[in-house]
């Protein structure tokens, strides 16, 4: 089982930049390391589905913010307004 608690966001940029360099995801082996060496289903089932949960936990943790940011958004909103009907008063 992945422990998304052990990766951060800056794991995940190194997964992308490693996936930029070498055209695969790190620990999962190319298309063509599988066609010279064939593919182990067992051993790529359990690392496919160990990305599949990073991913939703990733997912997770972006809800989360997603929803922070439009809480404070909507705070800021709500300080704009009463600030611009408190100078209007004036």
């Amino acid at each position: 089982m992945f422990n998304f608690e052990k990766t951060s966001i800056n794991a995940i940029t190194k997964s992308r930049r490693l996936y930029q360099k070498h055209q695969h995801l790190p620990n999962i082996p190319s298309a063509a390391e599988m066609v010279i060496s064939g593919n182990d289903l067992h051993q790529t089932d359990t690392k496919l589905l160990e990305k599949i949960e990073e991913l939703t936990l990733y997912m997770i943790e972006l809800k989360k913010e997603n929803q922070q940011m439009k809480q404070e958004i909507e705070s800021l909103k709500k300080r704009q307004k009463r600030t611009s009907s408190q100078s209007k008063k004036r």
